[in-house]
């Protein structure tokens, strides 16, 4: 690689290692990469209040189930608690101090998904043997988490597709510089004797 190709890759990959990597935090709109912490924010926090106030107002040990599973749907539903006033906000936290990178956000989803299907295995017992109020309060509380998971979702896919167009982007400059190095480099050799040049 000629000299002023070995530049500009060192430029280039200086400039790719300086960007912002995966998620939290405040929001940098002067970042390249879109930030998923609004999602998060707007429509992962709402939903998930509204899945700890459910599991509050459910009645578990009404429903006309056996004792070992009360206990079992009990033990889940502290558990989502738990993990919603526990697990979760450090994780939001970590993602609000990365704003644009993907990771922080992907912990997010990760632990939020395995949430929901602790709660849908909640709800599906509630639509069964647990009465209709607190059957709906469950369903309505499913409904509104599923919404803002997919909008995260879209989110972070559409983040994550145009990393991956910054990434190729950068690799395709490195390369025509390399090529046009390569080009304007036509094998003659230069030599100085007794300061003439000669080829």
């Amino acid at each position: 690689i000629g000299r002023r190709s070995l530049l500009v890759s060192i430029a280039l990959l200086f400039f790719l290692l300086s960007l912002p990597t995966p998620l939290s935090g405040a929001i940098a709109p002067q970042e390249s990469a879109p930030s998923i912490v609004p999602a998060l924010n707007e429509s992962l926090l709402p939903a998930l209040n509204q899945v700890g106030s459910a599991l509050s107002h459910i009645q578990i040990d009404h429903w006309k189930l056996s004792r070992e599973w009360k206990g079992q749907l009990q033990s889940d539903a502290n558990s989502i608690q738990q993990d919603l006033t526990t697990q979760l906000p450090a994780l939001f936290q970590a993602a609000q101090q990365s704003p644009a990178a993907l990771e922080p956000q992907l912990n997010v989803m990760h632990n939020v998904n395995a949430l929901y299907d602790v709660l849908v295995r909640i709800s599906t017992a509630a639509n069964l043997d647990g009465g209709k109020t607190d059957a709906a309060t469950l369903d309505n509380a499913i409904q509104q988490l599923e919404l803002a998971r997919k909008t995260t979702a879209s989110q972070l896919l559409e983040a994550a597709s145009q990393r991956d167009q910054q990434i190729a982007g950068f690799q395709a400059s490195i390369l025509a510089a390399q090529k046009a190095d390569a080009s304007t480099n036509d094998g003659t050799k230069t030599i100085v004797v007794n300061n003439r040049v000669s080829h």
